[in-house]
């Protein structure tokens, strides 16, 4: 995955050379980001600390390891309506069983077809996977269809912040 990430980057950075008529797809050390002859990418930092951000870091495991099939615990069927109450109340027991080895809950499986949605739905237990029978023709397809612009899925956690003395981490600039 991290290689698919840098890949993607050197893909976006080539082509945006050639696309803004400078022609050329060859970084040297003083650009931002520079490719090495390996295929590495270096990111340079500027005196200030400023650098551009790297997020090839970003997925499953900072995208080292693959991710994990998570076996299903509930499947919801397709139906016609709003199927918001009946993902969320399978959501709901999925969050109350508990985790494995791996911390993994379970995961909900909803089956090939188009779900509408006209709420929200709120994942709140770490753990539980909302998983579809993949895209297109004979996927899954979720329809917001609710009428205020309400986030379609929001993964929230517990609420069991702890504050603290404030500490200071930045600097003036």
């Amino acid at each position: 995955m991290k290689n698919l990430f840098r890949n993607l980057l050197v893909c976006m950075l080539l082509a945006g050379g050639a696309l803004s008529g400078r022609g050329h797809s060859v970084t040297t050390p003083d650009s931002p980001i520079h490719v090495t002859p390996e295929g590495k990418l270096v990111y340079k930092a500027y005196d200030n600390g400023d650098r551009v951000p790297d997020f090839s870091y970003c997925g499953y495991r900072a995208s080292e390891a693959p991710i994990p099939f998570v076996a299903a615990k509930v499947v919801v069927p397709v139906a016609s309506g709003d199927m918001t109450g009946r993902i969320q109340a399978a959501i709901d027991q999925v969050s109350s069983l508990p985790v494995d080895a791996n911390g993994f809950r379970g995961a909900v499986l909803l089956e090939k077809g188009t779900y509408r949605i006209e709420g929200s739905l709120v994942i709140g237990a770490s753990g539980v996977v909302l998983r579809g029978a993949g895209p297109g023709e004979g996927g899954t397809t979720l329809v917001g269809a609710g009428v205020t612009r309400e986030t379609l899925i929001r993964v929230a956690g517990y609420n069991n912040r702890r504050v603290g003395e404030a500490v200071k981490t930045a600097a003036e600039y």
